[in-house]
C-alpha cells in the first residue's frame, strides 16, 4: 500500500505525532456535565480499546479535546458550522469566534506546531 511510502506506518524507531495528542484532555471531575464519558473514551482511543491494532487506531484527538470540553450541549452549538463538505474562510473563523479562546489557543499552539511554515500566520491569529 502506498502508507509504506507516505511514512504512516510506524516505525521501530520513530513515532508520529498527531495533532490532537499536543493538547491535555481534562480530568473526568473537570469535563463538562453534558459529556458522555463513553463518547469520550471512544473520541480519545477509538477502536485501541477494542482491538490491539496499532496501525489504525481511528482516534481523534481534537473531536476529544473539545467535546470534553464543549459536551453535547457545546458542539451542538458549533456544530452548524461544520456541515459544509469543504470548510471555507468565513465558516472557519465563524467557528474560531464561536469557540471560547481557552479552547482555540491550544489547537493553534499545536497547529503552529506541527505545521512550521504556517506558524507565523496562525500566531498572528493568537
Amino acid at each position: 500500500p502506498k502508507s509504506y511510502f507516505f511514512g504512516d506506518v510506524s516505525s521501530f524507531n520513530s513515532k508520529s505525532v498527531y495533532l490532537g495528542e499536543l493538547m491535555e484532555l481534562p480530568d473526568q471531575s473537570e469535563t463538562v456535565h453534558s459529556c458522555d464519558m463513553e463518547v469520550l473514551d471512544l473520541l480519545c482511543c477509538g477502536e485501541e480499546r477494542l482491538t490491539d491494532n496499532s496501525f489504525d487506531d481511528r482516534n481523534a484527538g481534537v473531536a476529544a479535546f473539545l467535546y470534553a470540553h464543549l459536551g453535547e450541549d457545546g458542539i451542538l452549538l458549533v456544530n452548524d458550522y461544520c456541515r459544509e463538505p469543504h470548510m471555507t474562510q468565513e465558516s472557519a473563523m465563524q467557528l474560531l469566534t464561536l469557540l471560547p479562546f481557552k479552547l482555540v489557543k491550544p489547537i493553534l499552539k499545536a497547529v503552529a506546531f506541527m505545521a512550521v511554515s504556517r506558524a507565523p500566520r496562525v500566531e498572528a491569529l493568537l
